[in-house]
C-alpha cells in the first residue's frame, strides 16, 4: 500500500465534534469538492476505539451497533470502555495503535490514501513505528455552553466534564502539545465543513 497521509483529531472532552469533522473531511475528499484532490486521493476514517468496541460488546454482551452509532448508549458504557482499554494498555501500551494500523494496512486503493483518525488521545499514539507519508495533528474544541446544549443530557455532560480528572483522560491537550491546527466547533456544520476543507487544501496543495 502507498504510505498514508494521516490526519489525527484530538479534543479535551468527549463529543466535541472529532468524528463529525473527520466524516466531513472524508466526504469532501471523496465526493470531489476539489477535482485535483478527488483524482489523486481517497479518504478513510479509522478509530482507535473500533477494535475496543467489538471486544467490549463481546465481553459484556452489549449491542455493538449501538456502541458505534448511539452516543447515549456509548456514554452509558464508557466506564467499561475505559477500564478495559487501560488494562490492555498495561500489558502493551501500543496495543490499540497496532490494531488500528493492521486495519489501515488492509486498504486497497490506487490513489494516495488519506487516513482520518478522530480519537487520538495519547502521546504514544504517534506512528513512530510505521512508515507514513505525513502526519497532520488537529485539536478541536467546543465551548462548554455549546457542548452542554448539543449533548442535551445533564448526566452525560457532567460525566464527560469529570473525565478530565481521570488518569485515563486525554494526554494530548494544547497546554502540553503543539498541534498543527486548532479548530473551534461552536458554529454550524457548514462552517466546520469549510474549516476542514481549508485544512485539506493547505496540506494537500
Amino acid at each position: 500500500m502507498i504510505e498514508p497521509i494521516i490526519f489525527t483529531i484530538s479534543s479535551k472532552f468527549p463529543q466535541e465534534g472529532k468524528s463529525t469533522l473527520a466524516t466531513l473531511m472524508a466526504k469532501a475528499i471523496n465526493e470531489g469538492f476539489n477535482n485535483k484532490i478527488y483524482k489523486n486521493y481517497e479518504a478513510f476514517v479509522f478509530n482507535f476505539a473500533d477494535s475496543l468496541k467489538y471486544e467490549i460488546a463481546k465481553a459484556y454482551n452489549l449491542d455493538v451497533n449501538r456502541l458505534f452509532n448511539d452516543s447515549v448508549y456509548k456514554a452509558e458504557h464508557r466506564d467499561k470502555l475505559i477500564s478495559y482499554s487501560n488494562e490492555l494498555r498495561k500489558i502493551n501500551p501500543k496495543c490499540w495503535i497496532m490494531k488500528l494500523m493492521e486495519e489501515v494496512n488492509k486498504i486497497k486503493t490506487r490513489k494516495q490514501p488519506i487516513i482520518l483518525i478522530p480519537d487520538r488521545r495519547y502521546f504514544n499514539e504517534n506512528f513512530d513505528d510505521y512508515k507514513i507519508n505525513k502526519l497532520v495533528e488537529i485539536f478541536i474544541h467546543t465551548s462548554l455552553p455549546v457542548l452542554k446544549l448539543r449533548i442535551n443530557n445533564d448526566k452525560i455532560f457532567l460525566n464527560n466534564i469529570l473525565l478530565q480528572y481521570s488518569e485515563s483522560q486525554r494526554e494530548l491537550k494544547p497546554d502540553n502539545y503543539i498541534f498543527d491546527y486548532e479548530v473551534s466547533n461552536d458554529k454550524s456544520l457548514d462552517y466546520l465543513s469549510n474549516v476542514g476543507k481549508c485544512i485539506i487544501m493547505e496540506e494537500l496543495k
